[in-house]
């Protein structure tokens, strides 16, 4: 029982209909590079509530379906023939709202289609999240909200597809994001009742009604905080109560969780920053006359630096050294595996890429003593007992080398006592999906 990042390549959908209308919970990231969901419903919670084995509360709270950000939007009802009927072959959708606040919604009707055929269908033009836009003004969060929730749905009732879906929905947006106006903006055009359609083939498509009635926002590190703080906890119950020898490759999962979790529940100061691909979110915990961690919301701060800020530098950096400009692939490979193709060799680019990355290091750092520390009269770095850094911008590549690891050592210069640690996995859903199942009886019999 290894928790790995879960992919849908290979499923294929069963379109048989159920006549149910279900109820579910849904904890939302909706990143630049991926849009993420878990989905639970009342038997998940059941077991949630009453375990029948920490194995099986670790799997159904694991769940997570996952699809790109990136899309097209088609204008005419063109069939795009998928190359397989796997479905990332196959996402190809129409959304649209039936009943919401907003005077002029963001959703309207929109055919959206994403990965391999957007590809294909000629004059498509991709459409991404940008790091300036707060995610509430922009419309193209909230097709990735709500497409990911149809094709969730979709995965979880694969066979046995709903009619209808009430929706209780907790999703994050960027720290900088939780004012009255952002709330009020998202509200209005996300609480309502919208139609999802799976275009997977003219003479059998599927469609869905979502009513969302009622939703929760979270910064995305509070989210990954209280998510990575249950899973870690659940990844340690499992393996520590498994029957069967652990393989090599689970002890060491056993130790790295137990590691974090150990550090996660500390009742110290701490700082978590989440870095994914178009900004850094950054959350400053304190902990309360009752032990108990809270947000210190004069802290929460947004960098508009990410993965794809890395991407540009390092472009302009093989620039330098090739002379022209590379391709998007060319830097991404440079920046996984250090290497570039030359002809049928590869040219070693792995200083260039650490260069890059000790620099993007070094501003992260300046933002975080600048913006946070120095503004605080209240906060001290030494006093901070861990700094917690999760997201793709500071994974490690192939070639071992990571923005983190040069953080880290930028920290000890000032503090040598403060500890800075990767959270290897994404858990904003499900951070999202159980912050809801706390809060909120969504399963109550008076509900």
């Amino acid at each position: 029982m290894i928790l790995k990042e879960k992919k849908e390549t290979g499923i294929v959908i069963d379109t048989t209909k159920g006549e149910q209308k279900i109820t579910l919970v849904a904890g939302i990231d909706a990143g630049s590079t991926e849009t993420r969901v878990s989905l639970v419903n009342q038997s998940d919670f059941e077991e949630l509530l009453n375990p029948t084995s920490s194995e099986k509360t670790l799997e159904v709270i694991d769940a997570m379906y996952v699809i790109p950000s990136t899309f097209a939007v088609l204008e005419d009802n063109r069939e795009v023939l998928p190359k397989s009927v796997n479905l990332t072959d196959n996402y190809d959708s129409t959304i649209s709202s039936v009943s919401v606040a907003a005077e002029k919604p963001y959703i309207q009707r929109h055919r959206i289609i994403r990965g391999q055929k957007v590809k294909d269908a000629v004059g498509s033009v991709e459409r991404f999240l940008d790091s300036s836009t707060p995610k509430t003004s922009n419309q193209i969060f909230y097709i990735n909200v709500l497409d990911s929730i149809g094709y969730g749905i979709l995965q979880k009732y694969s066979g046995n597809i709903p009619n209808s879906v009430d929706l209780y929905l907790c999703l994050s947006v960027r720290p900088n994001e939780l004012g009255v106006k952002f709330k009020n903006e998202l509200m209005d055009n996300l609480k309502g009742t919208f139609h999802f359609t799976w275009n997977n083939n003219k003479e059998n498509k599927v469609s869905l009604e979502i009513n969302i009635l009622f939703i929760n926002l979270t910064t995305e590190p509070e989210a990954q905080i209280e998510g990575s703080t249950a899973m870690y906890d659940l990844i340690v119950d499992a393996l520590s109560n498994k029957q069967a020898p652990l393989t090599p490759e689970e002890h060491a999962q056993l130790q790295e969780a137990t590691t974090v979790s150990e550090i996660l529940y500390e009742a110290v100061p701490h700082i978590h920053m989440e870095g994914g691909g178009s900004s850094i979110g950054t959350e400053y915990v304190q902990i309360d006359e009752q032990d108990s961690p809270v947000l210190m919301s004069a802290c929460s701060r947004t960098f508009n630096i990410g993965g794809n800020y890395v991407m540009r530098t390092l472009k302009d950096k093989l620039r330098e050294y090739k002379g022209r400009m590379v391709s998007d692939g060319t830097a991404y490979t440079a920046l996984v595996t250090g290497y570039i193709k030359n002809g049928r060799q590869q040219d070693d680019v792995l200083d260039y890429v650490k260069e890059v990355k000790e620099t993007i290091a070094r501003i992260i750092f300046e933002k975080l003593m600048h913006e946070v520390i120095d503004v605080n009269s209240d906060i001290v770095l030494t006093e901070v007992g861990y700094i917690s850094m999760s997201g793709r911008l500071f994974s490690k590549g192939e070639n071992g080398v990571s923005i983190a690891d040069y953080f880290s050592d930028l920290i000890h210069e000032v503090s040598p006592n403060t500890t800075v640690i990767r959270l290897p996995r994404n858990f904003i859903p499900q951070g999202n999906a159980l912050r809801l199942l706390n809060t909120y009886e969504v399963f109550s019999e008076n509900n």
